[in-house]
């Protein structure tokens, strides 16, 4: 008996595998950011690490057992998810804070989507029913029919009805009448970079904004999203020579989508010589790849990564008129792909040479995907299958385009991506502390405020800003 019970607790002990030390120490220091990435390392050792993280998850600080939940969340197994499920229930005795339970229940576990009034009754105030329906921003594609928009009506706060109202446009539904406030201007002008051009997705098509609601936000919104919105009486190619291409003008590179087809052209070659920031220029190409457009003549003497999102973007529109682009780009794709020793730098180059697929580029990437280890092989197998035709499926392949293309930043995805998430950090975050020490919110507008449970000095807010404005949260677009 005593040797069964000893063999019984050696056994239980091996099966937990504990993680390293200093990963341990990243669980519980004082910045979230490393908070975050002790987080992400520890759902990547996976069912290893399971009941390790499940033994754990109530001891600690709320900064420690905030990183283990958001860890459980990011694993995905069965268990995990049971794990997140029940720190959401509403009467439960919460491993963590329930708003960031429910924020990563509605982001990550599909219980969530499938029956999304069910996770929203888990919320006990305004403030979580907000951290539900930001989480349910990045699941939006999975959620049918239209029970949230009851929770956006005319009585609900301002952020409740800006998030609800983002969900609908998410989903391919209009959200009718006037504006009744900043928080939902903010939304419109966001949304109205939905899709509108492509035939297969006009019952995307967010109404594009009013003069009235744009002059009605000057002062009172990113000056960013006004000068991206859509507008209802298109700008023209000559206003865009005139106006400042820097800071808030950035936003100019979302025009093209505006403008009518025969000026798209001649503004995104105005617009490349103009524009600098990278970031904008991610916007404009895959916009411009989007679209369709001719690369001849526009590109750069070195390729940028704004020029591969683009050619990411018309390979799905257009996989030959894409192939042939790469193949004149091949001789700096394959400079760049050789001079580059690490896999994070080199890797669009490659899928350049994955685009165009010519014999010696097919022998330089078969070398470094078969070299390759780890996180790098992992990089390099979809490109790689591209290269060889292996990725055969469209939709498949289309799959992998689009997310290359979203992770160099290009065209309206990317924009949406950075800004949709800062609109929602807003509402979730501002007026806070954590709001005050992050570049991205630092600059206040009270019509962004949502509802507040805690103290605004509570460090709850510094891991909900750190996580909505990281690469782990992002809308579900369309």
């Amino acid at each position: 008996m005593i040797l069964y019970l000893v063999t019984s607790v050696l056994f239980g002990f091996l099966s937990v595998q504990e993680p390293d030390e200093a990963l341990q120490r990243g669980l519980a220091v004082d910045n979230p950011a490393e908070r975050r990435l002790a987080a992400m390392k520890l759902a990547s050792l996976g069912e290893d690490a399971q009941d390790w993280l499940m033994k754990e998850i109530r001891k600690g600080d709320a900064e420690r057992r905030r990183a283990l939940l958001l860890a459980a969340a990011l694993m995905g197994t069965s268990e995990s998810q049971k794990l997140l499920a029940r720190s959401s229930r509403k009467g439960s005795r919460p491993e963590a804070d329930r708003a960031w339970a429910l924020l990563l229940y509605g982001a990550f576990h599909p219980e969530a989507a499938a029956k999304p009034h069910d996770a929203m009754r888990r919320a006990a105030s305004d403030f979580e029913r907000c951290c539900v329906l930001a989480g349910l921003l990045a699941q939006a594609g999975r959620i049918e029919g239209t029970k949230l928009r009851t929770y956006g009506g005319s009585k609900a706060l301002p952020a409740l009805q800006a998030l609800v109202s983002i969900e609908e446009a998410l989903a391919g539904r209009l959200w009718l009448g006037e504006p009744s406030s900043d928080a939902m201007v903010a939304a419109r002008l966001l949304t109205s970079q939905f899709p509108a051009w492509v035939e297969d997705k006009l019952q995307h098509n967010q109404r594009a904004v009013s003069t009235e609601w744009l002059e009605a936000a000057q002062g009172r919104l990113p000056e960013l999203w006004i000068v991206a919105a859509r507008r209802s009486i298109p700008r023209k190619v000559e206003d865009l020579r005139s106006l400042p291409p820097g800071g808030a003008g950035a936003g100019l590179a979302l025009v093209l989508y505006e403008l009518v087809a025969k000026d798209r052209q001649l503004a995104f070659e105005v617009l490349h010589g103009r524009l600098v920031e990278p970031e904008a220029r991610a916007w404009l190409w895959g916009a411009a790849g989007d679209l369709k457009l001719s690369f001849e003549g526009v590109a750069d003497s070195k390729l940028s990564a704004a020029e591969v999102a683009g050619l990411a973007q018309l390979a799905l529109r257009d996989f030959s008129a894409a192939r042939r682009q790469a193949r004149l780009r091949g001789a700096e794709a394959r400079k760049l792909f050789t001079m580059d020793a690490k896999v994070e730098d080199a890797w669009p180059a490659g899928l350049i040479l994955a685009l165009g697929a010519e014999g010696q580029d097919l022998g330089l990437l078969r070398r470094k995907y078969e070299l390759a280890e780890g996180r790098d092989a992992e990089r390099l197998q979809p490109i790689w299958y591209l290269a060889s035709g292996k990725l055969k499926d469209a939709d498949a392949r289309n799959v992998w385009l689009n997310r290359w293309s979203r992770e160099l930043g290009g065209g309206y995805q990317g924009y949406l991506d950075r800004e949709g998430k800062r609109f929602t950090a807003f509402l979730l975050v501002q007026g806070t502390q954590a709001a005050l020490e992050r570049n991205e919110l630092s600059e206040a507008f009270d019509g962004l405020t949502g509802p507040r449970d805690h103290s605004l000095d509570d460090e709850l807010y510094a891991d909900l800003a750190e996580f909505l404005l990281s690469p782990l949260y992002r809308w579900d677009l369309p």
